[in-house]
């Protein structure tokens, strides 16, 4: 628990890795996509919020330490959902649909 003791450590630290995120112009999806991390975790780091990260009254700062190693790795912008050239390609499904689903349940 020694590492716990300072949360604004811990928030200094997830503030300055939204800092480098935001100067190479990525998004949390971005950055969801290209480590596998979910977004809610990365918004865990970055708000210092590391109660998200304790399991057993241990640390685990394995999440951590990998968003870091990916920003600081020279991590660019490839395709981002937020530029307005981007465009997302949606798999048509070719199950049969089913009757009982309501139809506001169904995606198109």
């Amino acid at each position: 628990m020694d590492k716990i003791k300072d949360l604004g450590q811990w928030r200094e630290f997830g503030a300055r890795l939204q800092r480098i995120r935001e100067r190479r112009h990525l998004s949390l999806r971005d950055c969801s996509q290209a480590t596998g991390l979910s977004a809610e975790d990365l918004i865990n780091v970055e708000v210092g919020n590391i109660f998200a990260f304790i399991h057993g009254a241990q640390l685990d700062t394995k999440v951590m330490t990998a968003y870091e190693q990916f920003l600081k790795s020279g991590a660019k912008q490839t395709a981002s959902a937020n530029d307005p050239n981007f465009q997302l390609t949606v798999a048509k499904s070719t199950t049969a649909t089913d009757s009982s689903i309501p139809a506001f349940l169904k995606t198109q």
